[in-house]
């Protein structure tokens, strides 16, 4: 069993800033910006299937048997394409989406005014 006070050996998941003693301000700023990049990764994942319809193959057998047109997030479909390597490989790629990601985050910046 390796010694609690050698921060060198690996610490179980979790308690990475605890044995590691890095509380830096840059620590958490790359740690934040890794979750930005994944769940932009995730949101063009999932636009991409969505476009292929795949949310139809994947959603849950309660949710179809009960629902007309079950739905499923766009997070939700990302995850379960990237549990499934076939599946992602038939989506292409994902980066081709990100214009339509970007127009969509200039309407909710600048919404269209309503005309009267």
């Amino acid at each position: 069993m390796p010694n609690a006070e050698n921060n060198s050996s690996l610490a179980p998941l979790g308690t990475g800033l605890t044995r590691s003693l890095s509380h830096a301000q840059r620590r958490l700023e790359a740690l934040l910006l890794i979750g930005h990049i994944s769940g932009i990764a995730k949101r063009l994942i999932g636009d991409a299937a969505k476009s292929m319809q795949l949310q139809f193959a994947l959603v849950s057998r309660k949710q179809a048997k009960h629902h007309q047109c079950a739905e499923i997030s766009m997070l939700t479909l990302a995850a379960r394409v990237i549990k499934n390597p076939a599946l992602l490989r038939k989506i292409g790629d994902p980066l081709a989406r990100i214009h339509r990601l970007r127009l969509q985050a200039m309407a909710a910046i600048n919404p269209l005014p309503v005309l009267s």
